[in-house]
């Protein structure tokens, strides 16, 4: 038996849930002083501690969350030139998979809601044309989490 398929405002929604539910348990938890251990932790794990810390900043972009304490924590914990490298490769190939996931999962749903709605269709024309442009104003502009572009632009 087949289920039906979500709507587009709905899994909009489930995500914003999802990202709440897992900021609001990082907040409980102690945010900062959780994320803080776990760094500590990282840098006694040897040689696994640059996959690893490649894998969770690559999570961390997939799921939009802020990703600073991690940036900051790179050259720290790898010193600049490593800890820069690793923060270059977990957040391209993070953003890469949220691309993915945001065109491929969630690409059709997008564009029949757009459609349907006129105003809404003007956006996707525009990003048709000039995508590039927005992306690259987006980045710019310090407001926006760097992932969050690249999962509604996609």
């Amino acid at each position: 038996m087949r289920g039906r398929s979500l709507s587009f405002e709905q899994w909009l929604l489930l995500t914003i849930v999802v990202v709440i539910i897992v900021g609001g348990v990082i907040g409980a938890l102690g945010g900062q002083a959780v994320i803080l251990r776990l760094l500590d932790r990282l840098g006694q794990m040897g040689a696994w501690a640059a996959l690893l810390f490649i894998l969770m900043d690559m999570l961390v972009v997939i799921l939009v969350l802020p990703g600073v304490i991690l940036t900051m924590a790179a050259g720290f914990l790898f010193g600049v030139m490593k800890g820069s490298l690793y923060v270059v490769i977990a957040t391209t190939t993070g953003a890469s998979i949220a691309f993915f996931i945001s065109r491929y999962l969630l690409g059709d749903r997008a564009v029949r809601y757009l459609r349907a709605h006129p105003r809404l269709s003007r956006i996707e024309q525009d990003l048709t044309h000039q995508g590039w442009k927005l992306v690259l104003l987006t980045r710019l502009i310090p407001f926006f989490l760097s992932s969050s572009p690249t999962t509604f632009l996609a």
